[in-house]
């Protein structure tokens, strides 16, 4: 069944393109928000072909067209265009998105108005994200770049030297219509990150809770964002904490307090520690191969005009770089909080073990997955020091497992 925040798609095409059709559905379902309506996976033997398509259309947020010599010559496609041109019509909406795949002559309901191209391949990443984004509604990379450079919301970290070369870096990227597709941005940001800093601290809290704002809980897990000055909170009560572990994520463009209702109850299982594809080559850039040919100009360009400006222009574009980045989905930390016994404690300081008994068993775990990175960061504390408020600092840009050992 459909979810109510998906937008669903009727795709309209002739059977000559139905490995295309197929693929194309996959890839818009892939995005996870959004449904299709496609005859082959929809109606069976003996279904009414025209109380189906109706129904589908009448269903959909819009009609995708599959322009081809074979589909402008297909009577359904032609059905299927004339019912989604009415319901245009009569509801004043954009419905009919017009898919090129190859030369063909245009139907009258979609002649003169702009289509997204699929007819080169070497382009496809662009074009699906193109079309992704028309249904989803988001904006253009180069929209959000005007929304920054004309008007920023925020409080910047820089001095305005800094912030405007930060701000004409990101108009010289607005040129770039590849970077409308998400994983090149990630691709790009990634990159840019280990060009300008070599660190991405953050702070990890984990101990006794002390704070009056969380009069229940007895176990107090926090993560301080240095880059973004946000703070995250976890809070758990005695009993929670004595129950086991607990997974959630966080996003670190934000400042929140995560209750136990946001949580999931792991047990004594599910640790990150344990997932061997949680630790890639840190060094290796790990958003999608086919991405380097592409962005691999831009980059060397980014590069060569980021040389001239100071430092904190530098980093102020990359602050600014990474909310357009992360404006829509967030910069998520996977996190797993809780007890676990001293026996699964694998990383943990040797000057704070030999304090501890060998028979403690509630060992507590805070342990962080940078969804972005691909990095991985862990601690354990044993009970000898859950009196205190333990906190040290971390960069995420490496995969280096860090046990706390500071005291506040």
């Amino acid at each position: 069944m459909t979810s109510l925040t998906k937008k669903k798609i009727f795709i309209s095409y002739n059977h000559g393109d139905k490995k295309f059709a197929t693929k194309l559905s996959l890839e818009l379902i892939a995005s996870k928000e959004i449904d299709v309506f496609i005859d082959h996976w929809e109606m069976g033997v003996g279904d009414s072909l025209l109380d189906n398509i109706e129904t589908g259309i009448d269903d959909s947020s819009f009609l995708i067209v599959l322009l081809s010599p074979s589909s402008v010559d297909s009577s359904w496609v032609r059905t299927e265009l004339q019912y989604a041109y009415y319901k245009e019509k009569e509801l004043g909406i954009t419905f009919i998105l017009p898919v090129i795949l190859s030369d063909c002559k245009m139907p009258i309901h979609v002649v003169g108005r702009i289509y997204i191209d699929f007819r080169n391949f070497a382009e496809y990443a662009n074009s699906l994200q193109q079309l992704i984004s028309k249904i989803q509604g988001d904006l253009p990379f180069s929209m959000h770049i005007r929304n920054i450079v004309g008007n920023p919301t925020y409080k910047t970290l820089y001095d305005d030297k800094s912030f405007n070369e930060g701000k004409k870096m990101l108009i010289e990227l607005a040129q770039y219509s590849e970077l409308d597709v998400e994983e090149h941005q990630k691709w790009l940001l990634w990159e840019s990150f280990h060009f300008i800093t070599r660190e991405y601290k953050c702070t990890m809290k984990i101990g006794r809770n002390n704070y009056s704002n969380f009069p229940d809980a007895d176990k107090i897990f926090i993560l301080i964002d240095r880059w973004n000055e946000t703070i995250n909170n976890i809070p758990l009560t005695k009993e929670d904490f004595e129950k086991g572990l607990w997974y959630g994520q966080m996003n670190v463009m934000e400042s929140n307090n995560i209750y136990l209702s946001n949580l999931t109850y792991l047990g004594n299982s599910g640790r990150l520690i344990f997932r061997k594809t949680k630790h890639p080559n840190h060094l290796i850039n790990p958003f999608l191969d086919t991405v380097g040919v592409t962005m691999k100009p831009i980059l060397d360009d980014m590069k060569q005009k980021l040389s001239l400006f100071s430092q904190g222009g530098q980093e102020s574009f990359l602050f600014d770089f990474q909310k357009i980045v992360f404006s829509k989905t967030g910069r998520k930390i996977e996190f797993v909080v809780g007890k676990t016994s001293e026996d699964l404690c694998l990383s943990f300081s040797s000057m704070i073990a030999t304090k501890c008994s060998k028979a403690d068993n509630n060992w507590a775990v805070f342990e962080l997955y940078d969804t972005f990175f691909k990095t991985l960061k862990y601690t354990h504390i044993c009970p000898n020091h859950q009196e205190y408020l333990m906190e040290g600092d971390i960069n995420f840009m490496n995969n280096k497992g860090e046990t706390i050992l500071g005291l506040s």
